[in-house]
């Protein structure tokens, strides 16, 4: 099979928010960056074209023929939509339409894709070696890049023009992608399974692509934004004239440790930060393997944040080999004791490739393979100290807890929070949902 010079290529992933967080697609539209990346890997005499998967079937079930009208069709693989991504390929075959399959699922199990065509890793130098391929009539069925990853990055910039707005529009932010990997390894985390180590991108560059971004609003999706504080600090300094407002993801040490980075987050309009605190568990967290994770930090990096004007946003799991009924009680104790305006709950989810699903599968402790349920709303393993249906149940009645409206409000009246008005919409939208 030789391929002309112009192809139509649709690439399908999941674009927007799922489950109880579908709401946050409606009142901040935070866009994917992975179908944007890969297009912009993609030679400009091809015509791309982007689709959301879960909007990507019809009543019945079938794919829609416009997701697979052109001559290949890649999708970016998440565990949650591995169902979803199969049958997309298997109506590719029947149409005769080469399918190509990439993201975090088909890396950890490239060789369950049905695709004709499996990315294992990250796509740069990959994707663009496949079409050359693909052009001679000669594509490979695995193509594979999970090494080490290099200390700096050089990235394209994505092709956010062939996205289209969605939901309210309000607060519209920016997704920018600052760094990748993570310079710790959580046995829970699909991070490594892209490769290990922990890579930036150049300053100059963050700052050219900031520079053509209208919006207001930015969102660093870096895993981990001070892997590297010294370079994080440069970048803080070189923004912060830019007057623009942006989110992303830190550590609650380096929060503790470095005021000076955190007075330049601040300066440089920072206006929330993600913290994933995940367990109140000394055991839990020494078990992780990452020794800059104290829960001890955690009330001090809360309230440092909150005295930058930063909202800090608190990520926790449920259902660790240290947990036991009383888990829901004391966490909500200690958020709102401490009054975190945002939250990210979830269940203990061993995804294929982590360590932490290795270590289900050796004790023969996952109870579903039904990846569909691999959303951290849904219990998928044998917890060791409850059942599963005291970990589900458990875990929906604490999250309809920690958002009534009575609690969201005693943790919003906060003279911190109260000057983030766009942190009361987020809780509100919670609220409203449970």
């Amino acid at each position: 099979m030789i391929i002309g010079d112009e192809m139509k290529v649709n690439l399908v992933g999941p674009l927007s928010f799922y489950g109880k967080r579908a709401w946050k697609q409606e009142l901040f539209p935070l866009q994917n960056l992975s179908l944007p990346a890969i297009a912009a890997l993609t030679p400009e005499e091809h015509e791309i074209s982007f689709f959301d998967i879960k909007d990507s079937f019809n009543h019945d079930g079938s794919v829609k023929g416009d997701v697979i009208d052109a001559d290949m069709v890649g999708v970016s693989v998440l565990t949650i939509f591995a169902n979803q991504a199969s049958a997309i390929s298997e109506a590719c075959r029947e149409r005769g339409v080469y399918s190509v399959h990439g993201g975090i699922h088909a890396s950890a199990l490239p060789h369950e894709s049905p695709a004709d065509t499996v990315f294992v890793g990250e796509a740069e130098g990959q994707w663009e070696a496949f079409l050359e391929d693909f052009k001679r009539g000669e594509p490979k069925r695995f193509y594979v890049n999970n090494g080490k990853r290099p200390r700096t990055i050089k990235l394209k910039k994505p092709r956010t023009d062939l996205l289209t707005r969605s939901g309210l529009g309000l607060n519209y932010v920016a997704p920018i992608e600052y760094s990748r990997g993570c310079p710790h390894s959580c046995e829970y985390c699909c991070v490594p399974i892209f490769g290990k180590g922990y890579s930036m991108r150049p300053v100059e560059d963050i700052v050219n692509e900031i520079e053509g971004i209208e919006q207001k609003y930015l969102f660093f999706i870096s895993n981990n934004l001070v892997g590297m504080p010294k370079q994080t600090k440069e970048m803080l300094m070189a923004i912060k004239d830019m007057e623009k407002k942006w989110i992303g993801a830190a550590t609650p040490d380096s929060i503790v440790s470095d005021h000076e980075l955190v007075e330049l987050m601040s300066d440089s309009g920072c206006v929330g930060l993600f913290y994933g605190f995940e367990s109140l568990s000394d055991e839990y967290i020494k078990s992780l393997n990452n020794p800059r994770k104290k829960i001890g930090t955690y009330e001090d990096c809360i309230k440092i944040s909150k005295d930058y004007g930063i909202a800090p946003e608190g990520s926790f799991i449920f259902g660790s080999d240290y947990d036991d009924c009383s888990v829901f009680e004391r966490v909500l104790e200690f958020i709102q004791r401490n009054k975190i305006p945002l939250l990210s709950l979830h269940i203990l989810t061993p995804y294929p490739g982590t360590r932490l699903h290795a270590k289900m599968e050796e004790q023969n402790r996952l109870i579903s393979k039904d990846f569909s349920e691999y959303d951290t709303e849904h219990v998928v393993f044998r917890p060791k100290h409850m059942t599963p249906e005291e970990l589900h149940e458990g875990f929906h009645d604490f999250y309809k807890e920690a958002h009534s409206l009575t609690n969201s409000a005693k943790r919003l009246l906060d003279r911190h929070t109260l000057r983030n008005p766009w942190v009361i919409l987020g809780n509100m939208g919670y609220t409203l949902t449970v």
